[in-house]
């Protein structure tokens, strides 16, 4: 604000101002204090100027100049922060579901966590890793989109095979699909934030 104050124009538009006082009033006497004015106004917008100039070079420096960084640059930033969080979550957690099992139920905890793990590692991999990692990467989260896609679809085309059948009823037939479209709204919403490569 400081700065915008002294780099603004407004001595100039006061110059204007004044300059535009007419020589005389509408009687044909002369305007009174004219020049006085003027040279009044001019002191002002001569003292502002020196002023200014010894002002801006101080405080400009200081300013916190904020430039817009490129939209792409702050998703994957932000994914590979999502993705090292879910990591560093699921560890956690692991390890204190852990304690309370035993050795069997235990391996099995592991097992599941270290693939979650490793499905995020795949994005974090995917934005930062070699270009041949990133390829191997993004062709692995690829596979799992379609594969859960493909598992979806066949679940749904099995509930309307148990319909017709009449094995289960259309209530029971909803629900399972209102669960199944949930599932698939997760996954697309997932897409936005790790986005896959598509062929």
């Amino acid at each position: 604000l400081l700065a915008m104050s002294f780099g603004g124009i407004r001595g100039a538009i006061a110059l204007a101002a004044i300059l535009s006082l007419p020589n005389f009033i509408s009687s044909g006497i002369a305007f009174p204090a004219r020049d006085l004015l003027i040279i009044i106004v001019v002191g002002v917008v001569l003292c502002s100027l020196i002023l200014s100039t010894i002002v801006l070079k101080i405080v400009l420096p200081r300013l916190k100049i904020t430039t817009s960084s490129n939209p792409l640059d702050e998703e994957n930033t932000a994914r590979i922060a999502a993705a090292q969080a879910g990591i560093k979550a699921v560890e956690r957690k692991m390890s204190a579901i852990i304690k309370d099992l035993n050795e069997s139920e235990a391996a099995v905890c592991q097992q599941v966590g270290n693939a979650l793990m490793a499905s995020l590692n795949l994005f974090i991999v995917s934005a930062v890793g070699e270009e041949a990692e990133k390829n191997t990467s993004l062709q692995a989260l690829t596979y799992e989109e379609k594969l859960r896609l493909s598992a979806l679809d066949a679940a749904r085309h099995e509930l309307r095979k148990l319909k017709r059948q009449g094995k289960i009823n259309n209530t029971t037939m909803i629900n399972m699909m209102h669960r199944l479209d949930l599932r698939q709204f997760s996954l697309m919403d997932e897409n936005k934030i790790y986005p896959r490569k598509h062929d």
